[in-house]
């Protein structure tokens, strides 16, 4: 009896911890509770470059993988550079950066390894849907703002100074010709030419679930869970 007491408890110690913080990551947006945020990848935070964790909000987990929106405008550029024969989104230069200069700068091999490719792309801009969803927490203008990172506004992110908050690009084309749908002064979505060189760029991913591990934090927003890839 006490061998296989033994054998059953030395199982038990081989079979992997499921910590609370492991299961609470993937959490949507829930009314009493908010959003749950995680930290992930680095990118320049600082005026002067320096870098930090790139902090991302929770929108939905589908067949394990999990999709993520930056809480903060990273970055600043024009959607595309000529208006005239704008390609559309899938051959934009921005969507283009995003798929390898932003990809190479955010995350290192392990981390890269851990995003999934969509028809998105292995990461885009949020569409116009997604910021009318309110199963995310982002069905007003209200909760469509947000502000850029100090490296952001030393770019030249456009600022709204009385309504404190800054304009970004989504996925989603306008009906109007050489224009795309953005967040405007009141966190409204309008559009604007693809050529404006002030506007924010909030990126979105999809992360694989299993790739990764919980290994800090508490999953608010001033302390985001600590997201870590596997090594096992």
């Amino acid at each position: 009896m006490k061998k296989l007491f033994a054998a059953a408890l030395a199982v038990l110690f081989l079979l992997p911890v499921v910590t609370p913080a492991q299961e609470a990551w993937q959490r949507p947006w829930n009314k009493d509770q908010g959003a749950s945020y995680v930290a992930f990848g680095r990118y320049p935070h600082l005026a002067d470059g320096t870098e930090a964790p790139i902090v991302w909000r929770v929108l939905e987990t589908v067949d394990g993988v999990v999709y993520l929106m930056s809480e903060y405008i990273l970055d600043v550029s024009k959607l595309h550079h000529d208006a005239e024969r704008y390609p559309g989104w899938d051959k934009a230069d921005l969507n283009a950066w995003l798929q390898t200069d932003f990809v190479e700068k955010a995350f290192d091999e392990g981390e890269a390894a851990a995003l999934t490719e969509t028809a998105e792309g292995i990461v885009s801009l949020p569409s116009s849907d997604d910021l009318k969803n309110k199963a995310f927490g982002l069905g007003t203008d209200l909760t469509r703002r947000t502000i850029g990172t100090p490296w952001a506004d030393a770019q030249g992110l456009f600022f709204y100074r009385h309504k404190k908050h800054s304009p970004y690009w989504t996925r989603t084309p306008s009906d109007r010709p050489h224009a795309h749908r953005t967040i405007k002064l009141e966190g409204n979505l309008g559009y604007l030419g693809v050529t404006n060189s002030d506007m924010g760029i909030r990126p979105v991913i999809w992360l694989q679930a299993d790739m990764v591990e919980v290994s800090g934090g508490s999953g608010t927003l001033a302390d985001p869970f600590v997201l870590s890839v596997k090594t096992e």
